[in-house]
């Protein structure tokens, strides 16, 4: 086809396509804008109450519950993301490190994590856990199977597209059936209008057509988009119709403005609505009486409105829209629920926005989210469901014991002298490469850490605490100096200790203790300056040395030792070469179909390097799986799913080594006699990325890299959970206020057992500078250009840079540093006037 014609016709269209839009509401299907679009604030105006009788309790501060009318609502609790709130806006339980909960019948709980989906006990102890890619949905149907729905990628027409495909499984994880949009595509466009990526590839290309759809440059392919499906419960018209029969899959496919309804044994699809009817659609519900609920979420309308509809007759019975309807708008997400009294709850998502109406439309419960995102907006929810009260109250009323030591609950350490050990020995054990969320204590669903998650049962449990570097070269000597590696200039060569900085070790041996180190790490050795102070200093090991033949040392050097003494004990393990045994990388890789693994017997793999087992791994995966490119410790690596995998699991069995390693040791001491009069203390150099941004490695910025965990354990002191922020640095005058020894001249770290702040600033070292504020870490070039933003809590891989779109939150930080290179080693700075006023607009402080 001629240059002019292929312009010519692609011009038509476009007018053609426009018109379409204008006058039958057609859209561009297939694609998610990335923009991260910011709508204004809720607005108010023309809310009806139901009665201002006495009952009635309205919160005027514009955030938690602003509205409940106690006589016409129906009481429960709230469920949303990973929270559980009762009527009053108090937060009851929550769940880290699961983005959506779903609380079963028999009160177990299922969570997903966008990677993975788990079944947990109450207080979070795990069932089984499966790695999938769930979003969007979980629910239990009426047999006890829980549904979900996983986003997958595909090569479509010479692109990477994202499919759906639904998952049922069973109670105990199996999987009982599943239907892939990818699988089923050619069957499924007969039910819809088609997609732009399937039309003419010429006018696909075309640069005049993506100037138009395609200004920010920033989108992905998802074809269908699937947010809900429910198995039908058993109604009437189910009993009569067998499109609407029990076990029937209803799903919603909102791109294209389309919910259907599967048969549940052909998966074929035996009725569908929603063309020209709907605008953007979430969670669909057929309800107890056959009717549908949905909310329809009106992306170009520019108004939300919730609707119950009749589907045999496909009549809209009833509809709910705001006053004026602009005032109520989720382009996005969005959930509605029936209540037993008749009314419906509907979570407006994108504004944080929840209230309850009656069938009139009246509201008579109200909540704002008090949660600040990173354009200082009413933190978003994807849905929110009404709990009945007494099945909740049960609940919390069986597991009240637990919270003590349940994730959900955070006590800060009190500034008193509960904690003075004096003359306690002190064990400080520090694992190389250690992230802290693949620790059960801090959430992981595997069971990687059975020895250190009982151990912090007992101990004071830092759940946000920050190396100051991500290397072992530069973190170590942070840790024993409590400086920082940079700002403080303590290192020569960037690798060793200067002469005269005092360290930890140097400190104790002066307080009469006797200092002892076993290590097993080249940047842990004496010739970087770490033997500083110590009268023992094992580095005899053989690289790489496994967590149990470092702990055999340890018993050596424990053994004889006068009290009080410190000892300092570094493992080689989790780091890499990832190099556990057979079994133990098998508990964390399930390979069903026995295909080639990193510990297959085919002597193609077993007799070569790591590298060539990569080469033989993805020579048989990459027919099967699409290749990504990846960093593995600084060369650049062709890696499939599965590979990345396996690579994972080897990680993960690394630390149930180093962990098996721990429990012996702690075995020792029971047997010595020294377990009530020692402190513990666990921690990592830094942590390990796993593929955040394609990379496997550390000496990076990543969040992964720079989490630590921090468990310290004092002899007969109760379990606690503290959020507070907190850095490696603190361990040094920790360990030294808890003994009793008053040094407070030269260091940076904070007393972790003393008044802790909130809004405190955490600082690491990277090739830059890392700055962290509660849930958001900056990212600063060498000179001094902030460059990258994330919220590292609700986007733990970093893939949403927010640098360009909260400068409040930048400016704030950048200012918090300046304060804090400004300050006078040995503490932080009183913060100024305006810099308290900017912590309380962000939400930082109070």
């Amino acid at each position: 086809m001629k240059k002019k014609t292929k312009v010519f016709i692609t011009i038509i269209f476009i007018i053609v396509f426009f018109l379409g839009v204008k006058f039958w509401n057609y859209k561009v299907y297939g694609i998610i804008w990335n923009d991260n679009m910011v709508v204004d604030a809720v607005t108010f105006k023309n809310i009806k109450s139901e009665n201002s009788s006495n009952q009635e309790k309205i919160n005027k501060s514009q955030f938690g519950v602003i509205r409940y009318n106690i006589s016409n609502s129906f009481n429960g609790y709230n469920l949303y993301s990973n929270k559980l709130m009762d009527m009053d806006g108090n937060i009851v339980h929550s769940w880290q490190n699961l983005s959506m909960v779903l609380i079963l019948d028999n009160n177990d709980i299922v969570g997903i994590t966008n990677v993975t989906i788990g079944r947990y006990g109450w207080d979070s102890n795990l069932i089984w856990r499966k790695d999938l890619f769930s979003h969007h949905e979980l629910i239990e149907t009426s047999e006890g199977n829980i549904m979900t729905i996983s986003r997958e990628t595909h090569e479509y027409k010479g692109m990477n597209v994202t499919f759906d495909t639904i998952y049922e499984l069973s109670a105990d994880g199996k999987l009982l059936s599943n239907w892939s949009t990818f699988e089923n595509l050619n069957y499924i466009k007969k039910f819809h209008m088609p997609s732009k990526l399937d039309l003419p590839k010429f006018i696909f290309d075309s640069s005049i057509y993506n100037k138009i759809h395609n200004k920010s440059g920033r989108f992905f392919y998802d074809y269908y988009h699937i947010n809900s499906v429910q198995s039908l419960p058993d109604t009437e018209i189910g009993k009569k119709d067998k499109r609407f029969q029990k076990g029937n899959w209803l799903v919603s496919l909102s791109f294209f403005d389309l919910i259907v309804i599967l048969d549940k044994d052909t998966k074929e699809i035996v009725w569908s609505w929603g063309h020209g009817k709907l605008d953007f659609v979430h969670m669909p519900r057929m309800l107890d009486n056959g009717n549908i609920l949905i909310f329809d979420n009106g992306e170009l309308r520019g108004y939300s409105r919730v609707i119950e509809l009749d589907p045999i007759k496909k009549k809209i019975l009833w509809k709910y829209e705001s006053n004026p309807p602009e005032s109520f708008f989720s382009r996005i997400a969005g959930s509605a629920q029936k209540l037993p009294n008749g009314n419906t709850l509907i979570g407006e998502s994108m504004e944080g926005h929840a209230f309850e109406v009656t069938k009139n439309g009246n509201i008579v419960w109200e909540w704002l989210n008090p949660e600040i995102n990173a354009q200082v907006k009413r933190e978003r929810f994807y849905r929110i469901t009404r709990l009945p009260k007494e099945k909740i109250d049960a609940l919390l009323a069986k597991n009240q014991s637990s919270y003590s030591s349940n994730s959900t609950i955070f006590l800060k350490p009190q500034a008193d002298e509960s904690y003075i050990c004096s003359n306690c020995n002190v064990i400080l054990i520090s694992f190389d490469a250690l992230r802290a969320d693949h620790l059960g204590i801090y959430g992981y669903g595997k069971n990687t850490s059975p020895n250190i998650d009982k151990f912090a049962k007992t101990s004071y449990v830092f759940r946000d605490s920050l190396s100051q570097c991500g290397s072992t070269s530069c973190s170590l000597p942070s840790l024993f100096t409590s400086k920082f590696p940079a700002k403080d200039n303590i290192l020569k060569d960037g690798i060793i200790l200067k002469p005269g900085e005092i360290t930890i070790a140097e400190i104790l041996k002066k307080h009469n203790y006797s200092t002892k180190a076993v290590v097993a790490h080249e940047y842990a050795e004496s010739k970087y300056g770490l033997d500083r102070g110590f009268d023992f200093f094992d580095e005899t090991y053989q690289a790489p040395e496994k967590g149990n033949e470092t702990i055999l040392r340890v018993f050596n050097a424990i053994n004889n030792t006068k009290k009080p003494f410190f000892l300092w004990v570094h493992l080689r393990q989790p780091h890499s070469p990832y190099d556990p045994e057979k079994e133990i990388f098998e508990e964390f890789y399930e390979n069903p179909y026995n295909n080639p693994t990193l510990y297959a017997s085919n002597l193609k793999i077993k007799e070569k390097g790591f590298e060539n087992k990569l080469e033989y791994l993805l020579d048989y995966y990459s027919k099967k799986e699409p290749i990504e490119k990846y960093v593995i410790f600084g060369k650049k690596l062709n890696l499939t799913k599965t590979i990345i995998d396996q690579y994972k699991a080897s990680y993960d069995g690394n630390i149930k080594e180093a962990d098996n390693a721990f429990g012996f040791l702690l075995r020792y001491l029971e047997f010595l006699d020294l377990s009530d009069s020692t402190i513990i203390i666990i921690t990592s150099d830094h942590g390990e990325s796993l593929g955040e941004h394609n990379v496997f490695d550390h000496n990076n910025g990543h969040y992964g890299t720079l989490h630590t965990p921090l468990i310290f354990h004092l002899p007969n002191n109760e379990h606690q959970i503290i959020e507070e922020p907190v850095m490696n640095i603190d361990i040094f005058p920790a360990i030294i206020d808890t003994l009793g020894i008053r040094y407070n001249d030269n260091i940076r770290g904070k007393n972790l057992f003393g008044i802790l702040e909130d809004d405190r600033i955490q600082l690491a070292e990277v090739n830059g500078t890392i700055v962290k504020l509660g849930k958001y870490k900056l990212e600063m070039l060498p000179n001094g250009t902030a460059f990258k933003l994330f919220n590292v809590f609700d986007d733990p891989s970093e893939q949403n840079n927010l640098i360009n779109k909260s400068p409040e939150t930048i400016e704030l930080i950048e200012k918090r540093l300046s304060e804090l290179y400004h300050d006078d080693i040995g503490g932080l700075s009183a913060k100024s006037d305006e810099t308290l006023d900017q912590l309380k607009a962000l939400g930082y402080a109070s």
